[in-house]
């Protein structure tokens, strides 16, 4: 079985990877989109909001999710590439891709930022299940998304959204491919969830 994974050169790719392929799963690397669907799809970043934003239109990839979001079993944003699901960030100028409805803005209740390091979750969720959420996952970000769609379900880390989900939509602020053994148990999870 494999997994799609996004590549705009921005992001943990080769540390993304080996927590896919140590799930069980293959991993395929796309520049742009794929001729194919895909049946998962991550969306990985480390970047600012403007340039990922700007990254994934260059390559096709932002149209084409739009175009295709609704025919995956599942799409998957990691940090950055959570938070360009939203409407927009304060942090840039540019429109998300507004698949879940909301904002991005510094995270003003973290007493120091960058949030990095591990960071425990209020509960499970789909994401999470059989994941040690006291010991958490790796965090590293200055922005959090403030989710408005009520349709929308959220675990927090604090007062951060730490994972959203929206049908077959998924986001989490934190990074799997530097949490470990909870992190290649969150790809086995996304791995099995269906629309």
């Amino acid at each position: 079985m494999t997994i799609a994974i996004i590549d705009v050169h921005l992001g943990n790719l080769n540390a993304l990877v080996r927590c896919v392929e140590d799930a069980g799963f293959q991993a395929e690397l796309h520049t742009e989109p794929p001729t194919h669907l895909p049946s998962k799809v991550i969306l990985p970043g480390v970047s600012s909001f403007d340039v990922f934003m700007t990254r994934i239109e260059q390559s096709g990839w932002a149209e084409w999710l739009l175009s295709n979001n609704d025919r995956l079993d599942g799409l998957l944003g990691i940090c950055v590439g959570m938070q360009v699901l939203f409407d927009e960030s304060e942090e840039g100028c540019k429109n998300g891709l507004g698949l879940i409805s909301g904002t991005v803005a510094r995270a003003t209740d973290i007493t120091r930022l960058p949030n990095m390091g591990w960071r425990s979750l209020e509960k499970s969720t789909t994401l999470t299940e059989k994941c040690d959420i006291n010991r958490g996952f790796y965090f590293l970000h200055s922005y959090a998304c403030n989710v408005s769609d009520r349709t929308a379900e959220i675990t927090k880390s604090n007062t951060v959204t730490a994972t959203v989900q929206k049908l077959n939509t998924f986001g989490v602020q934190f990074h799997p491919e530097k949490s470990y053994a909870n992190g290649v148990q969150l790809i086995k999870n996304f791995h099995m969830v269906t629309q």
